[in-house]
């Protein structure tokens, strides 16, 4: 089941998905957001890890990269995500989406209570620049078609504002194209 998150080759760039359990809508605030981000920025700066391109959905996120373990970095990303993530569900004591993790959380996960997470991610590496481009209007895009906002510029949680008119960026990137 694991191999899906296989690396290949370490010095490649990555297009990656990873999704919440049960596609469960977790990203409802800006609260919720930054403890993601913090995530992604503390990998940046701490870590020999780069991001191009990224879209944090409110059950997903996608994001171009690329780094020295990378396998390691995405899972770190995740942990101390969904360690944040529950702490604030528990000290907001929203029951709902807890009980929703709780029931969503696999069998074999006996360490833990709650599953944020979707075991793995799902990496593809970027062979050229035109799957780069297509990656990232797929990125981009992603808000639009899931009506989070009416155009690419229109959703915070996205690089595509950088791309478009240089304007910093929540999560730090790096320019590809």
């Amino acid at each position: 089941m694991r191999s899906r998150n296989k690396i290949y080759n370490s010095d490649g760039i990555y297009f990656v998905t990873s999704t919440t359990v049960d596609w469960i809508e977790i990203f409802n605030s800006r609260e919720d957001y930054q403890i993601l981000i913090d995530a992604i920025n503390y990998n940046i700066t701490n870590k020999n890890f780069k991001v191009y391109a990224y879209v944090l959905m409110k059950n997903h996120f996608h994001i171009i990269c690329t780094g020295d373990n990378l396998s390691n970095i995405l899972s770190s990303i995740k942990s101390y995500s969904a360690k944040k993530i529950l702490e604030k569900l528990h000290e907001e004591s929203n029951n709902s989406i807890l009980n929703k993790l709780r029931l969503s959380k696999k069998d074999f996960k006996n360490d833990r209570i709650f599953q944020v997470w979707q075991e793995g991610f799902y990496p593809k590496e970027i062979l050229d620049n035109d799957e780069l481009i297509q990656k990232i209007e797929y990125i981009h895009y992603n808000p639009v078609k899931g009506n989070y906002c009416e155009n690419i510029i229109g959703w915070e949680y996205s690089s595509a504002k950088f791309y478009e008119s240089n304007e910093k960026s929540l999560i730090q990137i790096e320019r590809l194209i």
